[in-house]
């Protein structure tokens, strides 16, 4: 889970946290693979995870929040 401030969007800092972060979980836990969720109206972190290789799955309802999710997965 992250959360960067509006005026921040848009200039790469998701996605230079977050690849370094999945390179780490990666060496450390060695999984045979990721599962990764964004809301569905947030399509910068849709983007991030692409150009992170995962691979859409689905969209469907998070029995937690009640909101619809998009799912993703990275077979590694």
């Amino acid at each position: 889970l992250y959360h960067f401030r509006e005026d921040t969007w848009g200039n790469g800092y998701a996605f230079e946290a977050a690849k370094p972060v999945l390179e780490y979980g990666i060496e450390k836990l060695n999984p045979q693979k990721i599962i990764a969720s964004a809301a569905v109206e947030n399509i910068g972190s849709w983007k991030i995870l692409e150009k992170l290789n995962f691979s859409f799955l689905e969209e469907k309802l998070d029995d937690d929040t009640q909101l619809i999710g998009r799912y993703y997965e990275l077979t590694v």
